[in-house]
């Protein structure tokens, strides 16, 4: 079993910033979505903590993540497939 550490990395309430480098999204900073912490933490960049008291395990929200981007592949595929037939369809009629 993977072990957890309790810090806002592995934490349900962080939201991830991002940037662009290259091709990639990479995870640069985060803030803190729980209510509870704090305002003036929230407003400004904070540190990422260890051992916080608000910490939450984040599995539940990265399978909700997986299952999210699994059904938006599916309906991107079924249009990509659609899209397909449609352009089969014009080159036969152009070809013809």
């Amino acid at each position: 079993m993977e072990q957890v550490y309790e810090r806002c990395k592995s934490c349900k309430y962080l939201n991830e910033h991002y940037i662009i480098s290259g091709t990639y999204l990479s995870p640069i900073d985060g803030h803190c979505l729980n209510e509870n912490v704090n305002t003036p933490r929230k407003r400004g960049r904070f540190h990422l903590l260890e051992n916080c008291p608000y910490w939450e395990n984040n599995t539940e929200k990265t399978e909700k993540r997986i299952q999210c981007v699994k059904s938006i592949l599916g309906n991107m595929r079924e249009h990509l497939e659609q899209i397909e037939m449609i352009l089969v369809r014009l080159d036969k009629d152009v070809n013809k």
